[in-house]
């Protein structure tokens, strides 16, 4: 019998482990390489996947004609191994376990959140300690409203140096849930 959690979809590609490049990300792969005239490898490297991956973005019909020849050479299954299968699909389980119990996950590390009381529209700043800017004591950072999604919200990068000029500091817990979906989204450091 199947577990409950095979058949539960993951909302957001953001949160998909198994999303190599994000719906957005494949668009502008496709028109960097074709309007701009970026190199696939250069293309590649940018976004840290392999070479193929961007060649089937640019180029569909290559991947339609690879799954065509691999379909008649006998589909996927010579490329099947159980163990190592039942080991992805435990963590694959394992990791939607952790966001349906956390939908907004854990807190990302070496942050400091703001929240400047509605002083400004941009209510709330995230701090990315891990991130430092040219300017000596400025970090890359988030604001943001308490809506961050809505069209009336407001979400935007920037530097800022740490202080109460921001605001008192919070904890993670008291960023509305909208925010830390946000702050998550935004995934791995820029400079990483």
């Amino acid at each position: 019998m199947p577990h409950k959690l095979d058949r539960t979809p993951l909302a957001s590609p953001f949160l998909d482990r198994r999303v190599k490049l994000l719906p957005c990300q494949r668009e502008r792969c496709y028109a960097m390489h074709h309007q701009d005239g970026v190199p696939m490898r250069a293309l590649a490297r940018m976004f840290g996947v392999d070479r193929r991956l961007i060649s089937f973005v640019c180029y569909p019909e290559q991947r339609e004609r690879n799954l065509r020849t691999r379909e008649a050479l006998g589909g996927s299954a010579k490329y099947y191994d159980t163990a190592k299968n039942t080991k992805a699909m435990r963590d694959h389980r394992h990791h939607k376990y952790e966001l349906h119990k956390h939908p907004t996950m854990k807190r990302p590390k070496n942050i400091r959140i703001y929240d400047n009381g509605g002083a400004t529209f941009d209510r709330y700043t995230v701090i990315y300690m891990d991130e430092p800017e040219s300017k000596p004591g400025t970090y890359n950072c988030l604001g943001m409203s308490a809506d961050p999604f809505s069209p009336l919200g407001f979400r935007q990068h920037s530097s800022a140096m740490p202080g109460r000029h921001l605001g008192r500091r919070i904890r993670w817990e008291e960023l509305p849930e909208d925010c830390r979906k946000a702050v998550v989204q935004d995934g791995q450091p820029i400079n990483a």
